[in-house]
């Protein structure tokens, strides 16, 4: 359904390169092996046209396959929800100031750049010790006459609970936010991404290569925030998909 990922698997290939070109929906992705299987990874946007769309595939034998997926209606409930003084408050001052942050802060986030190998071999696993989930993706938050929806997970964890990589990757971003608060950013490679948000310290350096399980930071509650907690975000190509059915798929342990 919209905002889930997609697994495609290529049985019978024995190597990426068996793959010569590979879209869903016009969207190009890269082939790679799992558990030693040929496949691809592909996110359905949240707001992705319900029915069916194209998967196409071009074989290093000349072949062309084509399958279909049809995308449903994912159900957004909408909940009342407050803007922290520091932001504003609930007013229409303060829900013009996070829009217009959000708009400046999502820029950037947006325009991270991806290493086109894939960087991880292991499973994924959860970003803290104890992973229990506080708020789950998908629903919308209303201010008011502002609507946000909210494009991730938040897990529990009390003030300086560490939280670590979910996988191998290279720290993409390390930033303070005013609305995502501390941010570390982990390009896993071939458009895969992990974003740990509203830390009340970082632990890695931009640029740097991260293990998976490694400590990026301590959890807490900077930015938009109305307490100490860690929002997971995964992206797949630039769209931000639910993490636990992302887990679901590659691991989570």
């Amino acid at each position: 359904m919209q905002g889930e990922p997609v697994q495609i698997i290529f049985f019978g290939a024995k190597d990426p390169s068996d793959i010569v070109s590979l879209t869903a929906n016009g969207v190009n992705l890269s082939a790679f092996i799992y558990n030693n299987v040929v496949q691809a990874v592909y996110g359905i946007d949240l707001s992705h046209k319900l029915g069916q769309f194209p998967i196409v595939a071009t074989l290093k034998d000349g072949k062309t396959v084509i399958a279909s997926l049809t995308v449903t209606e994912r159900k957004k409930p909408t909940l009342a929800f407050t803007i922290p003084g520091k932001l504003g408050g609930t007013n229409p001052v303060g829900e013009q100031n996070v829009a217009t942050l959000l708009t400046k802060e999502n820029g950037i986030l947006a325009n991270l750049t991806t290493n086109p190998k894939k960087l991880w071999t292991e499973t994924f696993r959860y970003p803290t010790a104890n992973p229990v989930v506080t708020d789950p993706y998908g629903y919308n938050r209303d201010t008011g006459t502002q609507t946000v929806t909210h494009k991730g997970t938040d897990f529990r964890a009390p003030q300086s609970t560490p939280v670590y990589a979910v996988n191998r990757g290279i720290a993409r971003l390390v930033y303070k936010f005013s609305i995502y608060g501390n941010t570390v950013v982990i390009d896993h490679g071939q458009g895969v991404f992990s974003f740990y948000m509203h830390m009340s310290k970082t632990s890695v350096t931009e640029g740097t290569i991260v293990a998976a399980g490694q400590k990026v930071g301590e959890s807490g509650g900077t930015g938009y925030a109305e307490g100490p907690h860690l929002h997971l975000t995964v992206r797949l190509n630039g769209t931000s998909i639910d993490p636990m059915k992302f887990f679901e798929l590659y691991g989570g342990k």
